[in-house]
């Protein structure tokens, strides 16, 4: 990462298989931000799927993140939604091509907005 670029993470998802990282992806070259969602497998040590994605609000439940990519046998770009609840005592859950994947502890979540 060099100076020109940064990332902050918006939510995290803590699994004991996997864990995701909502982040956004700032370059003060264009000054625009993307988000994007990060899936990294432990038991391989590896990113597998580093993709843009979309964020949705559900009202008082909490928020979804999707990566903009289509359904995939591929694990690299498949189709990854992580559910953020907005109640601290719920686990998150992971997403693959619809299906639920694996589900997990919050460890950040985006602030909600009055």
């Amino acid at each position: 990462m060099t100076p020109a670029h940064a990332e902050e993470t918006v939510a995290y998802c803590d699994s004991p298989l996997y864990a995701i990282n909502v982040y956004r992806d700032f370059t003060s070259e264009t000054s625009a931000t993307s988000l994007n969602i990060r899936v990294f497998w432990r038991e391989k040590s590896l990113i597998f799927a580093d993709l843009p994605a979309r964020r949705s609000h559900f009202f008082n439940e909490g928020f979804t993140y999707t990566s903009q990519s289509e359904v995939s046998d591929d694990y690299s770009t498949s189709l990854w939604t992580l559910f953020i609840p907005a109640n601290e005592g719920q686990s998150c859950l992971i997403f693959r091509n619809g299906e639920a994947f694996d589900n997990g502890n919050v460890t950040q979540r985006e602030v909600r907005s009055l």
